[in-house]
């Protein structure tokens, strides 16, 4: 009975008012009373944006009630209004799970990339008072049951913005959790986030401690590893440093299953010698059939953008999932991992997705 109603809404909504639903036709009439109102997505408002370094902002946002509180170490997908466009990224929530519940408040620290073409335009198309969307709380980057019911220490490991999910976690489980937990926070120099938080927990809770380190100047990660107690060790980072500590955590026989890992930044894989040569993939979208030309040396995701297809997508790095797609036949190369998919039917990442040969997809 669903699918038979969401078949007679959808044809209205296209043969009557010409719009893929009566969501999209309703939307602009809503946000009249609602600003910021978009089906499938929740609002929030921008109370407090400040530039906390040359190259960092912060945005905190209060959510709509109706929006499912996050468990700490969680993201969300942003989604802002730049020149008629709407443009999403995911980015992690750097607050605690008690001031979203008490609070309806969620904290966005964002850093801004010179190169990318949604954070250095943050602060070019909002302001405090604004109302954005975001998306339900996504990812698994949290404290496991079994971590805070024992006794093993916990041992955090943060790379440049990746302390943003450690701030979230630190804030929402330090004080019930009765073990040591350290954290070693790798940045560039005078780039650490976060300091005058980390001091004062460190002198709010005694069983927590932490090092701001500087590979420069400190060396790697294998020089600051305590492993005598067998911690959990939950990282999160850019890929040399995730790669580098599971190295060193294998070197001295630390089990598996007792890692976590969120890795931000896809690692680049060589390409194959061909790679400038053109593959051809047939695309079904919205029930029509198009052949397409594209190379090797480039994801999907961004190929189809600069063809014009109108492809969902939101952190472009493989965690949010929002551009996710049936694969009907072909190879494709994880941009991530190197390792190539089975040439039958299988969900595939358009971001971390490469073609090898010919493709048969549907969005």
């Amino acid at each position: 009975m669903k699918k038979l109603f969401q078949r007679i809404s959808q044809w209205i909504a296209q043969n009557l008012f010409h719009h893929q639903s009566l969501s999209g036709y309703a939307q602009p009439l809503i946000q009249w009373f609602k600003p910021g109102w978009r089906s499938h997505a929740w609002r929030a408002k921008v109370v407090v944006m400040q530039q906390v370094k040359a190259d960092v902002i912060e945005l905190e946002l209060e959510v709509a009630g109706s929006w499912p509180s996050h468990q700490a170490g969680q993201h969300v997908q942003l989604t802002v209004e730049m020149n008629g466009r709407l443009t999403s990224r995911v980015f992690t929530i750097a607050s605690s799970e008690q001031l979203a519940q008490q609070q309806r408040r969620i904290r966005l620290v964002i850093k801004q990339y010179s190169r990318g073409q949604f954070t250095p335009k943050l602060a070019e198309f909002i302001n405090t008072g604004d109302w954005l969307n975001i998306s339900r709380p996504m990812g698994e980057f949290t404290l496991p049951d079994t971590a805070s019911n024992t006794t093993r220490p916990v041992l955090m490991i943060a790379g440049g913005s990746g302390i943003t999910p450690f701030i979230a976690l630190l804030e929402t489980h330090l004080a019930k959790l009765q073990q040591p937990v350290s954290l070693l926070y790798f940045a560039k120099k005078d780039q650490h986030l976060f300091n005058e938080a980390l001091a004062s927990m460190a002198l709010s809770h005694k069983h927590f401690s932490y090092q701001l380190l500087v590979r420069e100047t400190d060396g790697d990660i294998a020089n600051h590893l305590d492993l005598d107690d067998k911690p959990w060790v939950m990282m999160c980072g850019p890929a040399a440093l995730t790669s580098s500590t599971h190295k060193a955590l294998d070197a001295v026989g630390h089990n598996d299953d007792l890692r976590i890992q969120e890795q931000f930044q896809p690692t680049s894989q060589p390409l194959q010698s061909d790679c400038d040569k053109p593959v051809t993939i047939g695309l079904k979208l919205q029930g029509l059939y198009q052949k397409l030309t594209l190379k090797k040396n480039d994801n999907l995701l961004s190929q189809l953008e600069q063809q014009g297809v109108a492809v969902s997508s939101g952190c472009r790095m493989g965690v949010c999932h929002q551009c996710q797609c049936v694969k009907r036949s072909g190879i494709v190369r994880d941009t991530r991992s190197g390792q190539l998919s089975a040439p039958g039917e299988q969900l595939i990442q358009l971001c971390v997705s490469q073609p090898l040969g010919a493709l048969e997809l549907e969005l």
